[in-house]
């Protein structure tokens, strides 16, 4: 480096980081090599296969169809009342509400009143088209596995809290990124943690996360 600033060599085969203090030094008239900077993490461990029974539909749907399951089980509940004189009349509701949502067969004799067969009907219907998303989706899910998120860029990186490990000879990238005006590098330089190789900071990434 000393031999290009005093014109002893034109050129060195060597990679020079764009950075503040190197601009003042050296004249960047173009790039030969453009490489880029990368993180490296542990790769995020698949869920539990039991979790992927709710994966198929958004929080949003599941909430969706709790609301609609309570309503429709309070408006059946209101209209079959005095139908049961054994006091079954609940769980035989119960039973039709949840248990069609199941593909179950309706249980218990079929309503004379062509009000409750509307909305029985129309609750079956609902059902059906329910019932048909969560299996397909449900299959897709099984035979993809689904990894949690992870962070993608710097900002996620940072946003995380995490420890970032780097090796001493490469502290001239900290400084730069103390220096920077970028408030998510500032905060990326205050959570470095030296290692004396690139092998033993994987390790750390394995190990303790």
């Amino acid at each position: 480096m000393e031999r290009v600033q005093t014109r002893e060599a034109l050129m060195i085969p060597i990679n020079y980081p764009v950075m503040a203090h190197m601009v003042e030094k050296f004249d960047y008239s173009f790039l030969l090599e453009p490489s880029a900077l990368a993180f490296a993490f542990a790769k995020p461990t698949i869920e539990p296969s039991w979790q992927a029974l709710y994966h198929p539909m958004q929080r949003e749907v599941w909430i969706s169809i709790l609301i609609t399951v309570l309503l429709v089980y309070g408006i059946l509940l209101l209209m079959m009342q005095g139908t049961y004189s054994d006091g079954s009349g609940a769980w035989v509701v119960l039973k039709q509400v949840v248990g069609t949502l199941l593909d179950e067969a309706i249980p218990g004799e079929l309503p004379r009143n062509n009000s409750t067969r509307v909305l029985l009907t129309v609750w079956l219907i609902f059902a059906f088209i329910v019932g048909t998303v969560y299996r397909s989706n449900l299959t897709a899910s099984l035979t993809a596995p689904k990894y949690p998120p992870r962070p993608e860029t710097l900002a996620d990186l940072v946003d995380m809290g995490i420890t970032v490990t780097f090796m001493k000879r490469m502290d001239i990238f900290i400084q730069s990124f103390k220096d920077s005006g970028s408030e998510t590098l500032r905060s990326f330089s205050e959570r470095v943690e030296h290692v004396p190789s690139y092998m033993e900071g994987l390790q750390k990434v394995m190990t303790e996360k």
